[in-house]
Order: C-alpha cells, then sequence, then structure tokens
C-alpha cells in the first residue's frame, strides 16, 4: 500500500515542470519570432534592390 501515496505526490510537481517549460519556451520562440520578422525586412529590402538592377 505504501506505493498508492508516492505516485500521488510525484505527480504534483511533474505538472509543474511542464507548465515552467512550456512558458520558457512561448519566452524563446517570441525572441526568435521577432528575430525572424527583422531578417524577412531586411530580406524584401534586398529583393526591391535586387529586380531593378536586372
Amino acid at each position: 500500500v505504501p506505493e498508492a501515496p508516492a505516485p500521488e505526490p510525484v505527480a504534483k510537481p511533474r505538472k509543474e515542470i511542464p507548465l515552467i517549460a512550456i512558458q520558457d519556451d512561448g519566452d524563446m520562440i517570441a525572441e526568435e519570432m521577432a528575430e525572424m520578422f527583422d531578417e524577412d525586412r531586411v530580406s524584401h529590402r534586398h529583393g526591391n534592390s535586387e529586380p531593378e538592377a536586372d
């Protein structure tokens, strides 16, 4: 019977870990997205100059 109470406390901390990981991922994704948007803007600017040279 001592095994029954063990899984209960283990499940609680396990649920908190994924929540924190998801929050961290969200911050990282937001930063990566911002960088990608900046890169897209630069690429678009270069793209407008290339056709003119042609």
